[in-house]
This record gives structure tokens, sequence and C-alpha cells, in this order.
């Protein structure tokens, strides 16, 4: 059921999109960090690197591939982010 196709139509392209997205600017944001804040930092710093290059990754699949598979992981990364900025 996961590997299904991401169905065809406007909304579902558009959902499609608007993730994938939004995948890209939060790894914009952790390079923007990293950079700025984090280069220091001896773990954080590789952290945020592997965040990055993991969202930009998981976007183009999501982009590429069209599967829903794709979506899985993005989906359990931001839970993460979000579960370890509270």
């Amino acid at each position: 059921m996961l590997a299904a196709r991401i169905p065809d139509g406007r909304a579902a392209t558009a959902a499609a999109i608007v993730g994938a997205a939004a995948l890209l600017v939060a790894a914009a944001v952790h390079v923007a960090q990293l950079v700025s804040i984090f280069h220091d930092v001896p773990w954080i710093g590789p952290l945020f690197a592997a965040d990055a290059a993991a969202s930009a990754f998981v976007a183009l699949a999501i982009l590429v591939t069209r599967r829903r598979v794709a979506a899985v992981p993005s989906s359990r990364a931001s839970l993460a982010a979000i579960s370890a900025s509270v």
C-alpha cells in the first residue's frame, strides 16, 4: 500500500509539491543554521548537515517517484525534529 503511486490530480500534485517544498525549506534553514551557528559544535553540526541532506533527498524522491513510500521518511524526520525541539 505504501509503495502505491500518489494519485494523479491537482490536489495530490499540489500536496506533493507543497510537501517537497516544505522539506527543501527545512533543509535550507538547517544549512543556514549550520553555517551561522552550529559549525563549531562537534556533534550538532554534522547532524544538521545530515538532516539537510536527507530532507533534500526525500523531497526529490517525492517529486521524482511520486510514491507514497517516499513520504514516510519525511513524516518520521519531521516528527523527530519536532520532538527533539520540545
